[in-house]
């Protein structure tokens, strides 16, 4: 559902914010979906968005 969010708000023409991604990363991985948190990771890259120290430590603390 997140990812679908994310499609819409590309079609719409808004540009997710480094927060955006940080919201839509844990939250799919929360639920489990670690393909869409790396979707999102690697979105996020293609953007030209570093992560930040929190969004860095989601991912740290989920799969490690």
């Amino acid at each position: 559902m997140l990812r679908d969010v994310y499609d819409d708000m590309m079609l719409d023409g808004v540009k997710p914010t480094r927060d955006t991604f940080h919201s839509l990363a844990v939250g799919t991985m929360k639920a489990a979906r670690m393909q869409d948190a790396f979707y999102f990771a690697d979105q996020m890259k293609i953007m030209g968005l570093l992560p930040d120290v929190c969004t860095f430590f989601s991912f740290f603390f989920i799969f490690f």
